[in-house]
């Protein structure tokens, strides 16, 4: 007889196989999730242009293909603050991509408690640049770790349209990752929802919200009982733009 564990190993590596083939025998399998939250095989530019073809997922092409010929615009206006956030995309082995989203935690001092949101955060002085900022921010709140070598490319930067909410804007950094990961949630953030692209499109909604008080009707997108809108909706519209999702 087959040790259950061993049953539960072949079960993942064959899953896993499906999902991505010729997947390097060096992804670590050993967790309970088809992707170890922390400790993991590095995927680098190479192996994720490779599984973009392997994987047979013409979104997973036409996204990298788009990206590259997309001029992102930038936010140039002195004393606004610096943030940025991950877009996750991941193969869900049916022709489609996943994007991870998170429930923020119910907080008094955050403008933006308890709404649907993308990883992400203010840049900190020892981050590089936005790019490590949604790396490091990404890790924090999930325990998923992306790399540069990991990135797609690059979203227009978004910013409050209210004047109650602070001066900043957010940068959107575009990862692909092979499998999807089990996320470990931090302080921040109460859920994380894997969505697919095809049911966000599915999904577009008007309906009220509560924005600092007034009450708003806004274009976003119905997640069962959550509804996404604000700045997360402006960038995961344009990313459907891009993707012909």
């Amino acid at each position: 007889m087959i040790p259950a564990a061993a049953n539960v190993a072949t079960v993942m590596r064959l899953t896993a196989n499906l999902l991505i083939p010729n997947l390097p025998d060096s992804f670590d399998l050993s967790c309970n999730s088809l992707l170890c939250p922390i400790e993991r095989h590095t995927v680098t530019t190479v192996e994720t242009k490779e599984m973009f073809q392997n994987a047979m997922l013409p979104t997973l092409e036409e996204l990298h293909q788009r990206m590259e010929g997309h001029t992102p615009l930038r936010v140039n206006e002195a004393g606004v603050a610096e943030a940025a956030v991950s877009v996750l995309l991941s193969p869900n082995g049916s022709g489609d991509l996943e994007l991870l989203l998170l429930k923020r935690a119910e907080r008094r001092d955050d403008p933006w408690s308890g709404q649907i949101s993308l990883p992400g955060g203010r840049r900190d002085s020892e981050d590089e640049d936005l790019l490590a900022t949604a790396i490091r921010e990404t890790r924090e709140e999930t325990g998923v770790v992306v790399t540069r070598d990991a990135l797609v490319g690059e979203l227009d930067d978004v910013y409050p349209r209210s004047e109650l909410l602070p001066s900043i804007f957010a940068r959107p950094f575009v990862f692909f990752h092979p499998l999807r990961a089990i996320p470990t949630l931090g302080p921040e953030a109460d859920l994380a929802l894997w969505v697919t692209t095809s049911e966000l499109r599915a999904s577009q909604w008007r309906d009220t919200v509560n924005a600092g008080g007034i009450l708003r009707t806004v274009t976003g997108y119905r997640i069962g009982p959550h509804f996404l809108w604000g700045l997360t909706e402006r960038v995961v519209t344009p990313l459907l733009d891009l993707i012909g999702a």
